[in-house]
């Protein structure tokens, strides 16, 4: 799974604020509103999801790489950057996880 990183979040957030709204880190936190599916009602960083994940059953929970997997040229969720699509100097702000049942 790939959510946004509550941890990456604050990082920007008490480094530069909210000056880029929705285009930013608000849309991360908030999701970008742009129709009635598009908003976030949960935040996770990874102790938290992971204690979620384990605590419904999973057994194993790590961090997985985009990098490492097929959709590498598919430029979704996984690969979310600020600024957008630094991907060799901006920040990763999704948290991705990968759980064993």
């Amino acid at each position: 799974m790939s959510v946004p990183d509550l941890a990456a979040c604050a990082k920007i957030y008490y480094g530069q604020g909210l000056a880029d709204g929705l285009n930013g880190v608000v849309g991360f936190i908030v999701g970008g509103q742009r129709d009635e599916y598009d908003f976030h009602k949960m935040i996770f960083d990874e102790p938290f999801l992971t204690a979620a994940l384990l605590q419904i059953g999973f057994s194993e929970v790590r961090r997985w790489d985009w990098r490492d997997t097929g959709h590498t040229h598919v430029d979704d969720y996984s690969q979310s950057y600020l600024p957008h699509m630094d991907k060799d100097h901006g920040l990763q702000m999704s948290l991705n996880l990968e759980a064993v049942k």
